[in-house]
């Protein structure tokens, strides 16, 4: 949503940039670092939320509305009619082009109890270890000691009925994840439990480069089990491994791959077909920012 609302900006064309939160950024704010997406692909990159922010308010063609739910849209291309709550007042305004910045939650946690995420306090979630990297606490959760051993474990929650799609990023989150543990605890073991591993393209090379790191294990497998020693450590069960046996793991910290769930609203309300109206080169954009 901010990269659209700047590019229209730079165009020439005014910006009205709705946030149904009270700040901008969503859960690209919450990312310590991004995938690399320069060559050579071997480091993750600096995530640029906060810079990008800052130029979006300051930029002199975009007005941002926070607190903002839209209500309705009516119209046509050129001439779209937009209804919002913005911090409980209603407010209406006419856009000629509307983007649509879905934006994404985690999917639910309610997914993730198999594996006694909630229950364990060590059990966490890929979005939590951005938070932990990014607050530069990544230790164990329930002590803030140092963690030895780490296990990642991919596709959590997939097999849920009716979520057997792909996020397509948890792979990538992974594999930079485990890049910060080697970054912190460089002789902590490192394990990526998968069920599939999908780095297309030039992410590869990123791929490549984490298989080639010292104390990172990956292989194909399944969770049998996670359950606890009683003193904080966690004792995993993998069967199905390339290795052909099942593998027992004891591990300072397990990380959940949860899954994304779209953002998407399907406006149920009826529309009013206006009058047809000729596109004007200074109407505003509408860029929509739910994420």
């Amino acid at each position: 949503g901010m990269n659209a609302a700047l590019a229209a900006a730079y165009a020439g064309y005014p910006v009205i940039l709705t946030e149904k939160s009270d700040e901008l950024g969503g859960y690209f704010k919450k990312l310590y670092k991004l995938s690399p997406t320069k060559a050579p692909y071997f480091e993750p990159e600096k995530n640029n939320a906060d810079a990008l922010i800052a130029e979006v308010e300051r930029h002199p063609l975009i007005s941002i509305l926070r607190n903002c739910h839209i209500e309705r849209t009516s119209g046509q291309p050129g001439m779209f009619n937009v209804s919002a709550n913005v911090g409980g007042e209603n407010m209406e305004f006419q856009a000629g082009a509307i983007v649509q910045a879905t934006g994404w939650k985690p999917n639910k946690s309610e997914f993730l109890k198999e594996f006694h995420y909630g229950e364990l306090p060590n059990i966490i979630t890929n979005i939590e270890m951005e938070e932990l990297a990014k607050a530069n606490n990544i230790n164990r959760p329930s002590d803030g000691k140092p963690i030895d051993t780490v296990v990642f474990v991919q596709c959590a929650g997939r097999d849920h009925q009716n979520e057997l799609y792909c996020s397509s990023v948890c792979c990538m989150t992974s594999l930079k994840q485990a890049m910060y543990v080697r970054e912190k605890y460089p002789n902590a073991s490192i394990y990526i439990i998968y069920k599939d591993m999908r780095t297309p393209g030039q992410y590869e090379m990123f791929y490549k480069r984490v298989q080639n790191e010292e104390n990172i294990f990956l292989t194909e497998g399944s969770i049998a089990e996670i359950k606890s020693n009683g003193n904080g450590t966690l004792i995993v069960d993998v069967d199905g491994t390339l290795l052909g046996q099942n593998i027992e793991i004891e591990a300072d910290l397990v990380v959940l791959a949860q899954g994304m769930v779209s953002n998407q609203f399907v406006e149920e309300a009826a529309e009013e077909k206006p009058k047809p109206a000729a596109p004007a080169s200074n109407q505003f954009f509408s860029i929509i920012s739910d994420g």
